[in-house]
This record gives C-alpha cells, sequence and structure tokens, in this order.
C-alpha cells in the first residue's frame, strides 16, 4: 500500500510542475539545446507547449496508475 501512495505522491508531483510551467501565469524563459549546434534560447510558446503534452500524459498517466493499483488492491485483498 505505501509503494501505490508514494507512487501516487511522485506522479502528482510530476504532474503539478509540468501544469505549472505549462499553464501558470507569467513569463517563461526556455533554453534548447541541439547535438552538433549547442545552445540557444528557446521560444516561449513552443516550451509551454511541450510541457502542455507533458502535463497532460502525466495526468492521464496517474488516472491509469490509479485503476491499475485499486484494482491490485483489491485482488490481493
Amino acid at each position: 500500500m505505501t509503494q501505490y501512495l508514494l507512487g501516487l505522491g511522485i506522479i502528482s508531483a510530476l504532474g503539478a510542475v509540468a501544469t505549472w510551467v505549462a499553464f501558470g501565469p507569467g513569463p517563461r524563459a526556455f533554453t534548447v539545446t541541439l547535438p552538433f549546434v549547442g545552445r540557444g534560447p528557446g521560444d516561449e510558446t513552443v516550451g509551454r507547449a511541450v510541457f502542455g503534452i507533458g502535463a497532460v500524459l502525466m495526468w492521464i498517466f496517474l488516472v491509469v496508475f490509479v485503476v491499475v493499483s485499486v484494482k491490485r488492491i483489491r485482488r490481493n485483498k
């Protein structure tokens, strides 16, 4: 049971951070690193979009994790 709660907390924290970066107020500064090219400033819209996609995926993963965890816990009782 503890491992499920830890997993729930970790996934929620990652989702919250990605959501805040993508949809939170205020300006954001992103850096892009490309192999053989180097590093430079990234576009804020692209950076927020990438974090937005990551946030949506994290929340979907959280729902799947909860459903699977509840099924496992019920089965083991």
